[in-house]
C-alpha cells in the first residue's frame, strides 16, 4: 500500500495521503494502519491529501467497508480538510463521509485547494 497516515506534531494533525488508486485491496491495511496511527494521540483534526488520488478510487464495495472498519473509530467530532481533490475524488469522498455520517458519526468537513487555507481552518476549532 501505497498510502499514508501519520501525526504531524508540528501542526498537531492527524495525515492522511492517498496516493493512486485505493481499492478493497488497500482497505485492511488501511484500516489497520489507521487504528495503530489515530490510537497514539488524543486528537480529531485530519488533513487528508488527495493531490494524488486518481480512480480507481472508492467504489462502492470499497467505500462500504472503509464505512464499517473506520466508522469504528473513537472519534464522533472530527473535523476533516481535503486538499488537492480532482473533481471526481471529490465526489467519491463526499460518498463516503455521507456512509460515515449514515452510521452516526458528526463530521465537519471542507474541501481546499491549498494546505495553509486548511490547517487555518482545522485550528480554528481549537479557540
Amino acid at each position: 500500500m501505497k498510502h499514508k497516515i501519520f501525526y504531524d506534531k508540528e501542526n498537531d494533525v492527524l495525515r492522511e495521503k492517498f496516493i493512486g488508486s485505493f481499492t478493497t485491496d488497500d482497505v485492511p491495511e488501511y484500516l489497520e494502519l489507521m487504528s495503530k496511527v489515530y490510537s497514539s494521540c488524543n486528537h480529531a483534526h485530519v488533513l487528508v491529501d488527495l493531490s494524488e488520488a486518481h480512480e480507481p478510487y472508492m467504489d462502492a464495495e470499497t467505500r462500504q467497508m472503509l464505512v464499517e472498519g473506520s466508522g469504528r473509530h473513537r472519534y464522533y467530532d472530527e473535523r476533516v480538510a481535503f486538499i488537492g481533490a480532482a473533481p471526481r475524488i471529490k465526489e467519491l469522498t463526499v460518498d463516503f463521509i455521507e456512509g460515515l455520517r449514515h452510521m452516526g458519526k458528526q463530521l465537519k468537513i471542507k474541501f481546499f485547494k491549498v494546505e495553509e487555507e486548511a490547517l487555518v481552518w482545522l485550528r480554528e476549532d481549537n479557540r
